[in-house]
């Protein structure tokens, strides 16, 4: 009978040792595939999962500010730019079709490393679709790509074999894009309507969670809705601003603000008024941080700060990049006006 006990303990012992084991080959395991993922993200490859090491890489307590959200928060906020103008410490922790579960996890795990002050979310991943079940599973999922990151990355030796034709430097999450396209059809942009749009009922819960994630950690929580006339109307419009109101949020819709914000939809689109280029992303930046400062006082101006050296460093070398990108743009510009203009006195001569 004792030697039955002692069995039982023994194996109970095993037991815990081997998942001690395991978690401990995990976390090792994870460690590697966080270092293959950073460089393998400053080559340029997977970028989608190279934000969270990028995130992660940021010194401990250096973050005054998060932009999060999916494609249009990436291309409309240049963390640098609001360095330069306004001395924000932030980071742009966007994602293409990032989901509201895989924020809210991103923003809850940024708050054990950073005491970041403001929280900025781009409204447009409240409309990415879910389902009840894809909601549960998507936290569940993100939840264990935390713990472990092996999960996250656990593919990505396949991309090292991929074809590299694309080096794009990442910029404090910021990527300089130097496409240029105007919108074909702007008519019934952001035109007049009483109708509201239906967001997944999973990410309106995800967005009160994050609120009160947040107002636990003292963080000021503001929506915004980057300029993008194949994304936004008024339907979406007034979804937002009513969850903001209910909420009490601020909400910034800089598609009824092109004007204020500088859009210019000849210079300032990537693809044909999706995303925006990093003329439109500078003119964004420079807007969205001083309302950011108007609401938030207490934000901390780091460019006086000797900690923030590498920022002073960094700032310069992305201001060099983004000087050449925006030319780049205007040059493709007057390129494609040349060609037009030729093309035009082609046509006149054969009339003629």
């Amino acid at each position: 009978m004792k030697q039955t006990n002692h069995s039982g303990k023994g194996s109970r012992i095993r037991g815990v040792l081997f998942f001690l084991v395991l978690i401990l080959l995990f976390s090792l395991v994870s460690r590697f595939f966080i270092f293959l993922s950073s460089e393998e993200g400053r080559k340029g490859m997977h970028m989608r999962d190279y934000i969270y090491t990028a995130l992660g890489e940021e010194r401990k307590g250096s973050l005054d500010l998060l932009v999060t959200g999916n494609s249009e928060s990436a291309a409309s906020y240049s963390p640098l730019e609001a360095y330069t103008d306004q001395g924000i410490a932030s980071f742009n922790a966007s994602a293409y079709r990032l989901k509201m579960q895989e924020i809210y996890l991103m923003v809850e795990n940024t708050l054990k490393r950073q005491k970041i002050k403001v929280l900025v979310l781009e409204t447009l991943s409240l409309t990415e679709p879910v389902e009840e079940n894809e909601a549960l599973e998507a936290l569940m999922k993100g939840e264990a790509e935390w713990v472990f990151p092996v999960f996250r990355f656990h593919n990505i030796w396949t991309h090292g074999l991929d074809p590299l034709d694309w080096q794009p430097a990442m910029w404090k999450g910021y990527i300089i894009r130097t496409q240029v396209k105007r919108p074909k059809n702007m008519g019934l942009y952001m035109h007049p309507s009483d109708f509201f749009y239906d967001l997944p009922p999973a990410n309106i819960r995800m967005l009160d969670r994050l609120l009160r994630l947040c107002d636990s950690k003292g963080v000021q929580l503001i929506l915004y809705s980057a300029p993008s006339p194949q994304n936004y109307d008024m339907k979406k419009h007034n979804t937002f601003a009513k969850l903001a109101e209910e909420r009490g949020l601020t909400y910034l819709d800089l598609n009824l603000l092109t004007d204020q914000v500088g859009i210019d939809w000849k210079t300032d689109s990537l693809d044909a008024g999706d995303h925006l280029n990093i003329c439109g992303a500078r003119k964004v930046t420079a807007y969205l941080s001083e309302a950011v400062k108007e609401l938030e006082p207490d934000l901390p101006d780091r460019r006086e700060d000797p900690g923030y050296s590498d920022w002073e460093e960094a700032a310069a070398s992305y201001k060099k990049e983004a000087d050449a990108g925006a030319r780049k743009v205007m040059d493709r510009l007057a390129k494609r006006r040349a060609r037009w203009q030729k093309a035009a006195r082609k046509q006149a001569q054969g009339q003629g």
